[in-house]
């Protein structure tokens, strides 16, 4: 046998760490520049992006992202799911537009910019923005064209806000700080709000005409009425697109009819598509199978709320979001146990008796009472 000897490869001859350490430095996308023509109409999905921030940053208009939908269609299903690392064509419009968020602000613009952030709403926008909640709809106005439901503000969406001129709130003159020296007048004093106090105050602005009117046709407290709203109006009553919220319940139209009807409950076209096949086989059973608007409020309640069947509920939720809140609390009302405990303040009662109209839930009582509680300093350090 021939002489041979073992020695060590060096990690330039071992072909699988070369291969690894060119993956390494390999960039993980070409820059735009070096992408051949055909294949600048594309962009990877990263993560935090959302339709309308694609639409802002390479289109230069959030109220584009449909057309970018349009065209991904056969793999984005729901335009609200979209995934990291996916790629999407974009519309023919050359060179990406820069978004209104990136552009220098105009000194004689009649506006400015903001990026909604997560759990914000246009009542607290205005607040924080423009010092006043009651303000919003000068934001909504000024932003139809992208926003035309209040409701459907999402995270990423650049709204323009009206500039105001009006002086910031200063602080008293007596205020000290925490070093002990005096606050430099005109400065704005911020307020710091929790989630709950936030949620109330958002309350209060959009529904509080709506809650005094209830309480006094029900003969129910304000605050216990808004306690009640903030509790089981846990959703937005309307979808992206406008359309009533709806969850349909196969379970109940399979115990009316005896017909079982998929649904995997995805998203609000699985909804649609199961009520669509109801409605073939038993409208009545099909409107009455259905959880409708921010409360969930079932279809077979119908006539505790007033309504001649879940049709013409269905309908008239439909219209506003108001009818949905003022239809929970008539389903509220519509218990004697239920409007006794709300008058007496008994809150473990109070939980229980919602629980057996909305279903159980934990914690409920406790929840009931601390947005009472809220609810009431709110409005008497308001009023």
């Amino acid at each position: 046998m021939g002489d041979f000897m073992l020695t060590k490869p060096s990690e330039s001859s071992s072909p699988r760490r070369e291969g690894a350490r060119t993956l390494a430095t390999r960039p993980l996308s070409l820059p735009k520049s070096a992408l051949p023509d055909e294949e600048r109409g594309f962009v990877v999905v990263r993560p935090g992006d959302t339709l309308v921030s694609l639409a802002y940053a390479h289109l230069g208009d959030g109220g584009r992202w449909r057309e970018i939908w349009s065209l991904n269609r056969d793999f984005v299903p729901n335009p609200r799911t979209i995934l990291p690392g996916q790629t999407l064509r974009l519309p023919e419009t050359g060179e990406p537009a820069v978004s209104q968020a990136q552009r220098a602000p105009d000194p004689e613009s009649p506006y400015r910019l903001y990026v909604v952030r997560s759990m914000d709403s246009l009542s607290w926008i205005a607040k924080r923005e423009l010092g006043a909640g009651s303000r919003w709809r000068e934001i909504w106005l000024l932003n139809r064209d992208q926003l035309p439901s209040p409701n459907l503000l999402s995270p990423g969406l650049t709204l323009r806000i009206p500039v105001d001129e009006s002086p910031a709130v200063e602080a008293p003159s007596e205020a000290v700080g925490e070093t002990g020296a005096s606050e430099e007048r005109g400065t704005t004093v911020p307020e710091v709000m929790s989630l709950d106090e936030r949620r109330a105050r958002d309350v209060r602005e959009r529904w509080g005409s709506i809650l005094e009117r209830a309480a006094s046709e029900l003969s129910l407290p304000v605050d216990v009425c808004a306690a009640l709203c903030m509790s089981e109006h846990r959703h937005e009553g309307f979808e992206r697109d406008g359309e009533l919220r709806v969850r349909f319940e196969r379970k109940i139209f399979a115990g009316r009819t005896g017909k079982w009807i998929g649904n995997l409950h995805r998203d609000p076209s699985d909804e649609r598509r199961a009520l669509s096949e109801a409605l073939v086989h038993d409208e009545q059973s099909a409107y009455a199978s259905l959880a409708m608007g921010g409360a969930g409020l079932m279809g077979y309640r119908a006539r505790q709320m007033g309504y001649e069947s879940p049709r013409a509920m269905w309908e008239a939720m439909g219209e506003s979001e108001a009818t949905q809140i003022e239809s929970l609390l008539r389903l509220l009302a519509s218990s004697a146990g239920l409007a006794e405990a709300a008058r007496a303040q008994g809150w473990i009662v109070l939980g229980r008796q919602v629980g057996l109209l909305l279903g159980s839930r934990a914690g409920r009582a406790i929840e009931l009472e601390r947005y009472a509680r809220i609810f009431k300093r709110l409005a008497s350090s308001e009023s």
